[in-house]
């Protein structure tokens, strides 16, 4: 599932001009929060299983480590085995314990997870200084594919006082094609980006 997330999120970050030009901010907004939940839920699962598997690998220990010990205390006292083989067993058991502890340590690493995540929702939640929806949005019932401008002027907002376009005027037929030459910064890549 994380692999989706990032998948979609790279995509649709990748692909932001197309996702514009067809007013499609919304349903990649959506699909993206359909996808972090999923990925959030099985997570929190995950934390709650390692959680348990923690609390349980602990008490279980514990408890044979205490049982060991009793049997142990009892078995030296009859005769019937060292001290030396006691603290052996004992040893072996300190080295399973500590195995699974550090394996139910996942639940930090889980935690972790989680507040990144919360440091991406915070940045996702960022309101942009430049609005994301603007212009019109088309229905495709409606596109007859001519391409047609009058009069367009544009001006990037970091540098108002400097016109990129100004005063164009174009009209491209259904099924031509057209070349849009000029030097650098003549603004093609920005007309074509409208």
């Amino acid at each position: 599932e994380h692999t989706k997330v990032v998948g979609s999120a790279h995509e649709s970050l990748a692909l932001i001009r197309t996702v514009r030009a067809f007013a499609r901010e919304d349903h990649e907004n959506q699909k993206f929060d359909e996808a972090i939940n999923k990925e959030r839920k099985i997570a929190r699962q995950l934390g709650r299983g390692i959680g348990v598997l923690q609390g349980l690998s602990f008490l279980g220990m514990t408890g044979a480590m205490t049982l060991v010990l009793s049997y142990g205390g009892f078995l030296i006292v009859g005769g019937q085995m060292t001290a030396g083989l006691v603290s052996e067993f004992l040893f072996q058991s300190f080295h399973l314990q500590r195995a699974l502890m550090e394996m139910a340590k996942l639940g930090g690493e889980y935690s972790r997870a989680s507040s990144a995540m919360d440091r991406v929702d915070h940045l996702l939640a960022a309101k942009p200084t430049i609005p994301l929806r603007s212009g019109i949005s088309l229905d495709s019932e409606n596109v007859q594919g001519d391409i047609e401008f009058e009069g367009v002027e544009f001006t990037y907002p970091s540098r108002p006082d400097r016109r990129i376009i100004n005063g164009l005027s174009l009209k491209i037929p259904a099924g031509q094609v057209y070349a849009i030459v000029g030097p650098s910064g003549s603004g093609k890549s920005t007309l074509l980006s409208l």
